[in-house]
This record gives structure tokens, C-alpha cells and sequence, in this order.
């Protein structure tokens, strides 16, 4: 059953979705498919930010002002998350004494993904994951922090 959250759908129009990339799946070359798979926390719900909404870069620094890790931003378009058989749903977040707000906020719908750990179940599942990484290193890296190393 999917969460009563998920109200408005979003479509095409909406351009890219930014992903942020957790460094234990970047290798700095390429993506591990993890990156695109809900953890089990997430609740088959993968969280990406708006482009229309916010710049990649606004983007990494919330995530990261919430406390989290991020590597890079990658992206993922509406119409491929499409192709995937995957729908985007608008998801903003209200602000709390301990999150600041995060209007860009959307989650893309993995729960209609196989479930369970047959080998056809997980061989479909990271068919989805790989085309994902395919689509965002297809784009390339579209924020990354340039730190300065003391000298």
C-alpha cells in the first residue's frame, strides 16, 4: 500500500532529479548501483531533490546540513525514471527544530520492484539500479565539492 503522501505525480516537464551519492558507492569513477536502491529504512521510496526547485549544489549543502554524506549529485530525469517503470511524486518537507525545509523534496516509487531474494527478483531489481547509474553517469556529475588540501 503506498503511503498517503505520495499526492501530486510528477511528469517530463519536471526535467532532472537530483540524487545524492553516498561515498561508500562512489568510487570516484563509477557509481556502485546501490546509490539508486531504497535502503530498507526508506521504505521502497528513493529521496532526489527537484531541479526545478533547487540547484544542485543548495541541494548537497542541505543534505549535508542534515547531518548526512554525500560524495556528488548526480541526476535522473522524470522521463527516464520512466523508462524504468518508475513514477516521481512530489514530497516536500516541512521544516522542524531539528530539519530545516526542503521544498525540492521527491521520492521516486520502488515498491512496484520485485520483492523478495530470488535470483529473478534481485536480477530484475538491479537491471532497474544499473539502468539508473547508466542514466546519471550518462549525465555526469552535476555538483561536487572541491575541497582544499592544506599544503
Amino acid at each position: 500500500m503506498k503511503p498517503e503522501i505520495l499526492m501530486e505525480k510528477l511528469n517530463e516537464s519536471e526535467g532532472v532529479m537530483f540524487r545524492q551519492i553516498n561515498p561508500k558507492f562512489d568510487n570516484g569513477n563509477s557509481l556502485d548501483p546501490q546509490a539508486f536502491r531504497p535502503t530498507e529504512a526508506d521504505e521502497g521510496f528513493l529521496s532526489v531533490d527537484r531541479s526545478s526547485l533547487t540547484s544542485a549544489k543548495d541541494s548537497f549543502e542541505l543534505h549535508l546540513m542534515k547531518g548526512k554524506q554525500s560524495s556528488r549529485v548526480m541526476g535522473v530525469s522524470v522521463e527516464e525514471f520512466e523508462t524504468a517503470s518508475l513514477h516521481v511524486y512530489a514530497d516536500p518537507l516541512q521544516g522542524t527544530d531539528d530539519t530545516p525545509e526542503n521544498i525540492a523534496h521527491a521520492l521516486v516509487d520502488c515498491t512496484d520492484l520485485p520483492p523478495g531474494k530470488g535470483k529473478q527478483a534481485r536480477r530484475r531489481r538491479m537491471s532497474v539500479y544499473l539502468q539508473l547509474v547508466s542514466f546519471a553517469e550518462d549525465r555526469g556529475t552535476l555538483y561536487q565539492a572541491q575541497y582544499l588540501e592544506a599544503s
